[in-house]
Formats: C-alpha cells, sequence, structure tokens
C-alpha cells in the first residue's frame, strides 16, 4: 500500500504534517478528512535508497549502519514504554518524538498509521525490510502471538546490542591492517614520484654510472611518473569485476571461504561467525519460535555463506528426526566441543541457556584474537614498510658514495 506524506490544517488552523498509508490519493485524503485533518499537499513517499546495477548502493549501507544504533535505542524504549503499560500505538507516537533522522521519522509514522488501522506490528515491519529484518520482523510477530511483546522488545534490543558490539569489534581490527597498508603505500608513492626523481636528476647530470638497484628504483619511479594513469584504470577496473562477482552467488561463496581460511583473520570471522549463531539462535528460541523456523532465520541472518548452508542442513536434518549436535558435530566450521555443549543442553533443556554461554565465552575469544591480530600487523607492517624504504634509500645512497670516492 503506498505511503502518502501530507501537510494539512487542523480544526484549530494549526499546520500539522505525517504520513498516511492509503490505496489512492483520493483515499488518502478521505481518510484525514475523517480524522477532522484537512491536507493542503499530498506526496507519495519514494524509496529514496534502492538497489542499483551493483546491488545496494555505499550509500545505502552507510544509511543503514547510520540507523542501526538509534532502532536499538527506539526498540529498548518501546520496549519500556510497553512494560509500563502504555497502549502500542500512542507507544509508537512517542517513539516518533524521540527520532532524530527525517528517514526513519517517516518509516515510523507509516507503521504507527498501520498498527492504529489495525494492522499487525510485524507486518508493518515487514513492509521495511531495508531497516527491519527476518530475524526482527519474526521475533515480533512471535511476541504478538504470544502476548509478550514488551518482553520479546526488551531481548530483541539487547541482542541488537550485542551484535552491534561485536560487528564494531571485527570492524575495529580490521580497519587498522587496512588504514596502516594505506599510509605505507602512500609514503612509498610520494618518494617514487617526489623524491627520487629529484635525486636521480642530480647524479644524471653528474654523468654517474648507476648500480642495478638504483636503476630498478629509477624504472618503478618512471612507471609512476608516467603512468599512474594506467594503474589507477587498473585499480578501478579490479574493483568493478569485483564488485560485480561478490554479487553473484558464486563470489559470496568465494569470498566467505577465502576470508575463513586466512592466517588470524579467518579465525577472527570464524569466531565471529561462531558467536553470532549461538546468539541470535537463543534469543530466538527465547522468545517462542520453532527450531526449525529459528535455524532458517539464523542462516539469512549469519553473514556467511559457508555457514549459512550448513545451518540449512542442520534445520534439513532435524526435520528429518535428527539433533542440531548431530547435525553440526560433522561441520567444518564448528568445533566438535560446540557440538558436545548443544548436545548437553538438548537434552537437560536448557539449550538457550547453554547457547548463550557459548556467545559470551566467543566474545571473549574475539576479543583475545583482535588484539592478537593487531599485534602481529603493527610490527609486520612496519618491517615491510622499513625493507622498502630502506631499499630505496640505499639505492640513492649507493651511487652518491661512488660519486664522491671519484671526486676524491
Amino acid at each position: 500500500m503506498p505511503t502518502y506524506e501530507y501537510q494539512a490544517l487542523t480544526p484549530e488552523g494549526k499546520v500539522a504534517r505525517g504520513v498516511v498509508t492509503a490505496d489512492t490519493p483520493r483515499d488518502a485524503r478521505d481518510k484525514l478528512r475523517a480524522q477532522k485533518i484537512y491536507p493542503t499537499s499530498l506526496d507519495e513517499v519514494k524509496a529514496k535508497i534502492k538497489k542499483g546495477f551493483l546491488g545496494l548502493s555505499l550509500l545505502g549501507k552507510i544509511f543503514k549502519r547510520r540507523r542501526e544504533s538509534e532502532i536499538i535505542t527506539l526498540t529498548r524504549h518501546l520496549a519500556t514504554l510497553l512494560s509500563a503499560g502504555v497502549a502500542l500505538a500512542d507507544a509508537l507516537r512517542i517513539i516518533i518524538e524521540q527520532i532524530e533522522h527525517e528517514d526513519l521519522e517517516k518509516v515510523f509514522r507509516d507503521i504507527h498509521e498501520q498498527v492504529t488501522a489495525g494492522v499487525p506490528l510485524a507486518d508493518a515491519l515487514a513492509q521495511h525490510s531495508f531497516y527491519f529484518n527476518d530475524l526482527y520482523v519474526n521475533m515480533i510477530r512471535s511476541g504478538e502471538a504470544s502476548g509478550s511483546l514488551d518482553l520479546t522488545l526488551r531481548r530483541l534490543s539487547e541482542y541488537m546490542n550485542k551484535a552491534y558490539r561485536l560487528k564494531s569489534k571485527i570492524t575495529t581490527a580490521t580497519t587498522y591492517p587496512v588504514i596502516v597498508i594505506f599510509i605505507g603505500v602512500m609514503v612509498v608513492v610520494f618518494l617514487l614520484t617526489f623524491i627520487v626523481p629529484q635525486i636521480i636528476s642530480v647524479l644524471r647530470e653528474q654523468k654517474v654510472a648507476l648500480p642495478t638497484p638504483t636503476l630498478i628504483l629509477l624504472y618503478l619511479s618512471d612507471f609512476f611518473r608516467y603512468f599512474w594513469w594506467l594503474i589507477l584504470a587498473v585499480i578501478l577496473a579490479g574493483g568493478i569485476a569485483a564488485t560485480f562477482f561478490l554479487q553473484t552467488a558464486k563470489g559470496k561463496s568465494f569470498r566467505d571461504r577465502f576470508l575463513l581460511k586466512l592466517p588470524l583473520i579467518g579465525d577472527l570471522f570464524k569466531k565471529s561467525a561462531i558467536s553470532r549463531f549461538a546468539m541470535t539462535l537463543a534469543t530466538l528460541l527465547k522468545s517462542g519460535l520453532p527450531v526449525v523456523e529459528s535455524l532458517r532465520i539464523v542462516s539469512r541472518a549469519a553473514g556467511n555463506t559457508v555457514l549459512a548452508r550448513e545451518l540449512e542442513a542442520a534445520s534439513d536434518s532435524i526435520i528429518n528426526g535428527s539433533d542440531i549436535s548431530v547435525s553440526l558435530k560433522g561441520s567444518k566450521i564448528f568445533p566438535v566441543a560446540i557440538g558436545h555443549m548443544i548436545a548437553v543442553g538438548e537434552k537437560s533443556g536448557q539449550l538457550e541457556d547453554v547457547l548463550e554461554r557459548i556467545a559470551v565465552d566467543y566474545d571473549e575469544e574475539i576479543e583475545i584474537s583482535a588484539q592478537r591480530l593487531v599485534a602481529f600487523i603493527e610490527p609486520a607492517m612496519i618491517v615491510c614498510l622499513a625493507v622498502v624504504v630502506t631499499f630505496i634509500v640505499l639505492s640513492i645512497i649507493i651511487p652518491i658514495i661512488e660519486m664522491s670516492d671519484i671526486i676524491q
């Protein structure tokens, strides 16, 4: 159903703004007039962020990441309001007043309009999949069915907060090496492009025979100076080709397998995937969702195609009468100990608690792995940069020393 943004006058003569859902603009005006609100302008709200030829745009990802922390806060506040006995429609209206960003405010205004019209909250959220994924919608639907929406929202906010912190840890640990590499490359490019040519020109004027290392440095310097456009074109073309490839199922699978096999970084991503799996599954099971449906939702929210395939296989095995632990014991990602711990949880009837403990344990291991990665990357990059700079310096100093010997 289309959503319309309106500007209207109230019976008191005040200007009112908001959104309303209706099949046609005429229906929207009729709905507003029935509420004694008289529209002066009515515009259909179009999605501002769409999938382009490269999939979800970079701008869209930035918006989504920026709104994620605000949605966590709004979810927690909504849970608090419902726990205090505030009606859902009134709670949503109060929430709208707290929203800082215009695009998110329009989303919640639309949700409020639908809930006021009798649409279930989960169905209203499902129409805004850019902000609310399957996990969020299904948990809300489960909470509405069980009559414990406030408790479900509380669990959901806690889960999202943990997932957000986990994602931040991984981002911090992997961003630092990228920054160090970028700075190192920029330093080398600056030396080859601006410093080396000036020194080499002086040596040529003195008609000094250049040794092999200096000639290699000279060729590299000339290549960077005269063919920088070719390097830029190759990088740009490679980036576009890689983006196209990674949008395909084969490309995503290749990327995830490659990341999991990388030394240190692969261990970090593997532990992150296990932690997210345990945390998400525990949250869904506590919300009352069946195991098979929970596993399928977890597989879609796994963030790793390799893990997603194994979880889908596990859900199929459960349908055929197998246990979760049996399905995971033969996994290439999940350690054997995880399968045994889940088996204990299944037998004791405390599977959710066991999964939460697994998530906590792996969060601590992620901290250690991240520190280990940074501790290894920093000296390794310094050594590599030192080797390159030393080569450049020696290639310049050797002919200068030879020239001074000739002069003496």
